[in-house]
């Protein structure tokens, strides 16, 4: 995935600008946030903030990936699958104000819409590395089924103020995960036992 590929100065940058969308979001809502607000707090130019995102919800995007899925791709190495979702659910609760806020935001490019197409590619990712190749035809109707219904949950959750404990939705997206998900995804013995 691009946002894999950044450099340190990169990053660097990128933070910055993180940082002060986190400040401004403390004072107002996302949809009334403007790039030029977020390039004058962070002190980085309008050019290089396009140079790194197309916009605002671009910039969410990137966030949503710093924060959450640089976790869930520890699957296999650090985590098992549930022990990296409930974990990343336990940071989006942390950052509940910059979570309800993103999740707040509708149109096109909003995280709700985008993140849907990244939870169908991460799943695609780990599946390829953990079985040796792409999905099906039918594999991919189920788990675009299944990212569908994890995002929608997640969204849920963030506009009902996280009130769900992260250990209950993660127990929902495992009822959700489809047989062969389940089969090639390293899972924690306490998942693997769970009664839904």
């Amino acid at each position: 995935m691009q946002f894999l590929d950044d450099t340190n100065a990169r990053k660097k940058t990128k933070r910055r600008l993180l940082r002060a969308l986190e400040e401004l979001l403390k004072e107002k809502g996302l949809g009334s946030i403007t790039v030029s607000e977020v390039c004058d707090r962070a002190d980085v130019s309008r050019q290089a903030f396009y140079l790194h995102f197309h916009g605002i919800d671009d910039l969410v995007l990137w966030a949503k990936f710093d924060l959450d899925w640089n976790t869930l791709y520890k699957v296999g190495d650090e985590y098992t699958w549930d022990e990296a979702v409930v974990k990343t659910l336990e940071g989006q609760k942390e950052r509940a104000w910059f979570y309800t806020e993103a999740y707040k935001a509708r149109g096109y490019n909003s995280l709700a819409e985008r993140e849907l197409e990244l939870v169908k590619a991460y799943y695609s990712e780990l599946y390829q590395r953990f079985v040796g190749r792409d999905f099906n035809s039918e594999e991919q109707r189920q788990v675009s089924f299944y990212a569908f219904g994890a995002v929608n949950i997640t969204r849920d959750w963030a506009r009902n103020n996280f009130q769900d404990d992260p250990v209950d939705i993660m127990h929902s997206f495992y009822k959700m995960l489809p047989d062969f998900l389940r089969d090639a995804l390293p899972l924690s013995d306490e998942v693997q036992s769970f009664e839904g």
